[in-house]
């Protein structure tokens, strides 16, 4: 199987120009200080430490070397050229990324991210038309988010008194 597969970005689809746009969703893990934090300092020195390209470089490698088959993309763009992947994968990793968009904020933006995935799986894998998929996703997501709302109600009426 060796060289028979390659990283690729993601299929695209034709703009009214006549480019195709090969952009997905990517997200990350985000970092946030309280206002109400005693060590402000402390968790700002953290942050740049964690998002640093040297703690990037070392996550990002580590992650590749220790689990078979897996690819953490660094936060710090700089990280990049140092990753353990052959230079062809960095830069179509690189490419997928500047053409990508974040996911718009919403209220569980993980049920979201888990949904639409699962549609693009269902398009790709199992050959269901994309707009099928998609459709499916959003009535299966809004009735998880209802679900969801009854579930939480009691909690937030808690926080109403």
């Amino acid at each position: 199987m060796n060289g028979k597969w390659t990283a690729g970005v993601v299929p695209g689809t034709r703009r009214s120009d006549g480019s195709i746009h090969h952009g997905t969703f990517v997200g990350g893990v985000n970092l946030a200080m309280s206002a109400y934090s005693k060590n402000k300092e402390a968790a700002w020195q953290l942050m740049k430490w964690l998002l640093s390209k040297e703690t990037q470089t070392l996550f990002s490698n580590q992650i590749v070397e220790q689990i078979s088959a897996s690819v953490w993309l660094p936060a710090n763009k700089y990280a990049y050229k140092d990753l353990h992947l052959k230079e062809s994968y960095k830069q179509t990793f690189f490419n997928q990324v500047e053409a990508s968009e974040t996911v718009p904020p919403a209220i569980n933006v993980n049920v979201l991210y888990r949904y639409v995935k699962l549609a693009i799986d269902k398009a790709i894998l199992n050959k269901i038309n994309p707009k099928t998929a998609i459709v499916e996703a959003a009535r299966d997501m809004n009735s998880e988010m209802n679900r969801r709302k009854k579930e939480y109600s009691r909690f937030l009426a808690e926080l109403k008194k």
